[in-house]
Protein backbone atom coordinates (compact mmCIF):
# COMPACT_ATOMS: atom_id res chain seq x y z
CA UNK A 1 0.00 0.00 0.00
CA UNK A 2 3.10 1.88 0.71
CA UNK A 3 4.74 2.00 -2.37
CA UNK A 4 1.06 2.43 -4.04
CA UNK A 5 0.61 5.98 -1.85
CA UNK A 6 4.08 7.22 -2.40
CA UNK A 7 3.64 6.01 -6.36
CA UNK A 8 7.57 4.18 -6.18
CA UNK A 9 9.00 0.92 -6.01
CA UNK A 10 9.81 -0.88 -3.11
CA UNK A 11 10.06 0.50 -0.06
CA UNK A 12 12.25 -0.30 2.44
CA UNK A 13 13.06 0.94 5.89
CA UNK A 14 16.32 2.46 6.79
CA UNK A 15 16.54 2.94 10.16
CA UNK A 16 14.04 3.92 12.83
CA UNK A 17 14.57 5.41 16.23
CA UNK A 18 12.92 7.62 19.10
CA UNK A 19 13.30 11.35 19.68
CA UNK A 20 13.14 12.13 23.28
CA UNK A 21 13.44 15.54 24.62
CA UNK A 22 12.82 15.84 28.14
CA UNK A 23 11.84 19.62 29.85
CA UNK A 24 15.63 21.25 29.82
CA UNK A 25 16.85 19.52 26.56
CA UNK A 26 18.03 21.21 23.81
CA UNK A 27 16.44 21.68 20.12
CA UNK A 28 17.37 20.68 16.72
CA UNK A 29 18.96 23.39 14.22
CA UNK A 30 17.83 24.21 11.33
CA UNK A 31 19.17 20.75 9.03
CA UNK A 32 17.41 18.33 6.14
CA UNK A 33 17.89 14.78 6.74
CA UNK A 34 19.99 14.62 3.27
CA UNK A 35 22.84 16.17 4.54
CA UNK A 36 23.17 13.09 7.05
CA UNK A 37 24.62 10.95 4.38
CA UNK A 38 21.21 9.09 3.52
CA UNK A 39 22.27 9.32 -0.33
CA UNK A 40 24.11 6.32 -0.42
CA UNK A 41 20.64 4.67 1.05
CA UNK A 42 19.04 6.04 -2.03
CA UNK A 43 17.82 9.14 -3.44
CA UNK A 44 14.83 10.39 -1.43
CA UNK A 45 13.79 9.00 1.78
CA UNK A 46 10.61 9.96 3.86
CA UNK A 47 10.57 10.37 7.52
CA UNK A 48 7.13 9.80 9.61
CA UNK A 49 6.81 11.61 12.94
CA UNK A 50 4.61 9.70 15.39
CA UNK A 51 3.08 11.89 18.48
CA UNK A 52 3.50 9.78 21.47
CA UNK A 53 2.24 13.02 23.66
CA UNK A 54 1.30 16.05 22.69
CA UNK A 55 4.08 18.09 20.94
CA UNK A 56 3.55 21.63 21.38
CA UNK A 57 5.48 24.87 21.13
CA UNK A 58 6.31 24.83 24.71
CA UNK A 59 8.15 21.35 24.36
CA UNK A 60 10.04 21.99 21.02
CA UNK A 61 7.57 20.79 18.49
CA UNK A 62 8.65 20.24 14.96
CA UNK A 63 8.94 23.12 12.70
CA UNK A 64 9.33 23.49 8.31
CA UNK A 65 10.59 25.67 6.17
CA UNK A 66 7.86 25.88 3.32
CA UNK A 67 9.11 25.94 0.02
CA UNK A 68 9.93 23.61 -2.97
CA UNK A 69 12.86 21.30 -1.45
CA UNK A 70 11.11 17.93 -1.54
CA UNK A 71 9.69 18.64 -5.65
CA UNK A 72 13.17 19.83 -6.53
CA UNK A 73 15.15 17.72 -4.40
CA UNK A 74 17.57 20.53 -3.38
CA UNK A 75 19.46 20.28 -0.23
CA UNK A 76 20.46 23.90 1.45
CA UNK A 77 23.65 22.65 3.08
CA UNK A 78 26.51 19.95 2.55
CA UNK A 79 26.43 16.65 3.85
CA UNK A 80 27.16 16.26 7.94
CA UNK A 81 26.23 20.23 7.98
CA UNK A 82 22.98 22.10 9.26
CA UNK A 83 21.61 25.39 7.61
CA UNK A 84 24.05 28.26 7.81
CA UNK A 85 22.80 30.84 9.91
CA UNK A 86 23.64 32.87 7.47
CA UNK A 87 21.02 31.84 5.41
CA UNK A 88 18.30 34.30 5.86
CA UNK A 89 15.23 31.34 5.92
CA UNK A 90 17.03 29.59 8.33
CA UNK A 91 17.00 32.45 10.61
CA UNK A 92 13.67 34.15 10.13
CA UNK A 93 11.90 32.53 12.39
CA UNK A 94 8.19 33.79 10.51
CA UNK A 95 9.18 31.71 7.12
CA UNK A 96 9.09 28.32 9.93
CA UNK A 97 5.89 26.54 10.17
CA UNK A 98 5.50 25.18 13.37
CA UNK A 99 3.65 21.31 13.43
CA UNK A 100 1.96 21.10 16.72
CA UNK A 101 0.64 17.34 17.38
CA UNK A 102 -1.57 15.12 19.72
CA UNK A 103 -0.89 11.66 20.55
CA UNK A 104 -1.08 9.72 17.69
CA UNK A 105 -1.14 12.19 15.37
CA UNK A 106 1.54 11.93 12.45
CA UNK A 107 3.28 13.99 9.64
CA UNK A 108 5.07 12.73 6.76
CA UNK A 109 8.49 14.74 5.16
CA UNK A 110 11.09 13.57 2.57
CA UNK A 111 14.88 13.87 3.79
CA UNK A 112 14.56 17.03 1.39
CA UNK A 113 12.00 19.21 3.70
CA UNK A 114 14.27 21.35 6.17
CA UNK A 115 13.32 21.36 9.56
CA UNK A 116 14.30 22.25 13.33
CA UNK A 117 12.67 22.54 16.33
CA UNK A 118 13.26 24.36 19.36
CA UNK A 119 14.23 23.25 23.23
CA UNK A 120 11.90 21.78 25.38
CA UNK A 121 10.98 24.36 28.05
CA UNK A 122 8.34 22.98 29.31
CA UNK A 123 8.85 22.62 33.21
CA UNK A 124 8.15 19.30 33.82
Amino acid sequence: EVERLWGQGAVVVLKDKVNFKLPGMSGFPPHQDNGAGWQRFGQEHVSVALALEPSTAENGALQFLPGPWARERRMLHGEGQTMDSSDEAAVDSEAWEMVQMMPGDAVVFTSFSPHKSAPNTHSS
